[in-house]
């Protein structure tokens, strides 16, 4: 059986189970002894909905339930997969001739630190997909704060991921991972945020909306008037 026959195979079962009462009612009946075990990740503990959900996408991977359970997170409302998961798969899913492994260059702690992720493809042809930490910056993925306590872990899990999502993307199926569905909050976090901007008003620097706005204040309020008695001449007299 092909593999492209097998993932047909897969997903058609797990549509029947979906409009098959029967092997629906069989489902919930397992999901529910998964959610009331203690041996599962605490996320999925008394949550037979989302075993469900994971035993669904167990069966369109291929994968036993359990294992999936392991792996699969709740990330910001989206499920995603760990990206240790993903690259397990990778290496036994028999696209790459091998398993997938990584090249550094550049310093440490410096824009130009760079983490390569390169396989060999079954047909003998090398490939790799190369991210280096001034594309972190720029995309912001670098508001995680795991790029200063573990840039090559992150850079490592990042490089390797998206060189499945293009040489075995049936491995992932379109879901996200747990790091760039992380990755991508502290981005959006950070673009959420109100930016401050120095700007020239009559003459003196303010910032923001707000300085302006007390500067033009104070330009049309009118100038105090001088009350004081004139100072007056001592005459010798």
């Amino acid at each position: 059986m092909s593999e492209e026959t097998a993932l047909q195979t897969r997903t058609q079962g797990a549509l029947d189970v979906t409009t098959n009462p029967d092997a629906f009612a069989t489902l919930q009946r397992v999901a529910n002894a998964y959610a009331g075990s203690k041996l599962v990740p605490a996320h999925f503990q008394n949550k037979p909905a989302d075993v469900i959900v994971a035993m669904l996408m167990a069966r369109r991977l291929g994968e036993d339930p359990f294992t999936m359970m392991q792996h699969l997170y709740v990330v910001h409302g989206r499920a995603a997969l760990s990206a240790q998961y993903v690259i397990a798969k990778a290496n036994t899913s028999g696209v790459f001739d091998g398993p997938l492994d990584w090249r550094e260059t550049g310093t440490m702690g410096r824009d130009d630190y760079t983490v390569t992720a390169y396989a060999t493809l079954a047909g003998g042809r090398e490939v790799e997909f190369c991210v280096p930490m001034s594309m972190a910056k720029a995309e912001g993925w670098t508001k995680n704060p795991k790029y200063r306590s573990m840039p090559n872990l992150m850079l490592r899990y990042r490089s390797a991921v998206l060189l499945v999502r293009l040489y075995c993307p049936e491995v992932l199926l379109g879901a996200s991972t747990v790091e760039e569905s992380t990755d991508i909050k502290y981005a959006d976090a950070t673009n959420d945020r109100p930016q401050t901007v120095e700007v020239e008003v009559e003459g003196a620097t303010v910032v923001g909306a707000a300085g302006a706005k007390a500067r033009l204040a104070s330009l049309a309020a009118p100038e105090p008037i001088d009350e004081s008695p004139e100072p007056t001449e001592d005459k010798p007299w």
